[in-house]
């Protein structure tokens, strides 16, 4: 399943307008409802060392609500929604609401676009910059700038509302934090008990906190080899099945390093996936394997046991026109599984959703349908010199519906 952004939001222009038009989207599955998924995006002219230009007719960070088991594919637009920096949607784990940070604040609603919650800058004007909802959903992280100093603040949600509890100024714990660059992207994510925060930046930084804000571990001074460091602000995850111990991390190196935060070690590591940049990376809810997108658009399945490849497929093959936007940032944006694990979305630099079909279980025959669409792409299955039956049972699997 494909969606254009350009046709969910009705957009209008000349074909050549979109050329060096680069799309920052993000879409997220509703947990707990496979069928429905969050949607939002900003178009840009990207520049280096410079301020990106926001497309002028594209709205920029409007949320649309997706039912994909409509006979006819379209969305619900949130009106009067608009969002800062590059468009993020974040699910609260409850299903019940989503948050978003907008232009001067940052909002939670209800999944029925009812405003429960507007937090507004304070009087230093900081700009808010990542939040990340707590797997429990009583706890919500809150990433922010001021000035050139980041910081990192903890609020108690309930039922949608958010109360302040404590904050942190990291540029004061982790020399150097600071900002740098006007487009510097830092994230973070709760772990999977909701016990520990990291926080990852796209300037070579990345580091572990308890939830009372109280430093566990450096990873790039304490952890990774020298020169070694996160390839962008989202390439980390916590293992779902272990409490807050393991910890995956795609790396400048083109390799996935598999953490121990307890021990502080490296458990296990990939060889190089690509000869380009790991863009993105996400475990599978039950953490069965370890989803890794690189800039050239190639997806890779990893064992998170022994960092093994258990599959590879470039996206080019469904999609030959896909090409890198801007050699300098991700090209594939995100990630998102449903709760299932049995579908995941994609967001891409092209302004497209791609829904795919994933295995719950990777079987010797999974693998070996992977292998057939890696080299023959779905339209052409019919032309392979195999029975009527083997192909309607390829097909059922992994292509977009």
């Amino acid at each position: 399943m494909v969606l254009d952004l350009v046709n969910l939001y009705k957009i209008t222009h000349q074909k050549d307008d979109t050329a060096g038009v680069y799309w920052w989207a993000d879409a997220q599955f509703l947990p707990h409802d496979d069928t429905v998924l969050f949607v939002t995006s900003g178009a840009f002219e990207p520049r280096t060392n410079h301020a990106w230009v926001p497309i002028t007719n594209v709205p920029h960070g409007r949320v649309v609500k997706i039912e994909l088991d409509r006979q006819k594919l379209g969305g619900e637009i949130f009106s009067y929604t608009r969002m800062a920096n590059l468009p993020k949607v974040h699910m609260h784990p409850s299903g019940s609401y989503i948050g978003y940070i907008a232009p001067e604040s940052i909002k939670i609603e209800t999944i029925k676009h009812e405003e429960v919650f507007n937090k507004h800058k304070d009087l230093r004007m900081c700009n808010y910059r990542f939040i990340a909802f707590a797997p429990n959903g009583k706890l919500m992280a809150v990433l922010l700038s001021c000035s050139r100093q980041f910081e990192l603040m903890t609020c108690m949600v309930d039922k949608g509302f958010a109360f302040h509890d404590r904050a942190v100024d990291l540029s004061k714990m982790m020399k150097d934090f600071r900002l740098v660059r006007y487009n510097e992207h830092v994230e973070c994510k709760w772990s999977a008990d909701s016990e520990y925060i990291a926080v990852c930046s796209s300037n070579q930084f990345m580091f572990v906190l308890d939830k009372s804000l109280q430093l566990v571990v450096n990873i790039v001074t304490e952890i990774l080899p020298d020169e070694v460091f996160p390839s962008w602000a989202s390439t980390f995850d916590f293992n779902p099945c272990s409490c807050h111990e393991l910890l995956a991390v795609g790396m400048n190196d083109r390799c996935v390093y598999f953490l121990n935060l307890e021990s502080k070690e490296i458990v296990e590591q990939t060889e190089a996936l690509s000869s380009d940049a790991i863009d993105c990376l996400q475990y599978h809810p039950f953490g069965r394997y370890v989803a890794v997108a690189t800039r050239n658009f190639n997806i890779y399945l990893v064992d998170p046991c022994d960092g093994n490849i258990l599959h590879h497929f470039d996206m080019h093959a469904e999609s030959p026109n896909l090409r890198q936007r801007v050699f300098s940032v991700p090209n594939f944006i995100r990630f998102s599984f449903s709760t299932t694990g049995e579908q995941l979305a994609t967001t891409t630099s092209d302004g497209k959703v791609r829904v795919y079909q994933m295995p719950v279980y990777m079987t010797l025959f999974d693998l070996c349908k992977w292998a057939i669409f890696t080299q023959v792409p779905s339209t052409k299955l019919n032309e392979l010199p195999l029975p009527n039956q083997i192909v309607s049972k390829l097909l059922a699997f992994p292509v977009m519906k």
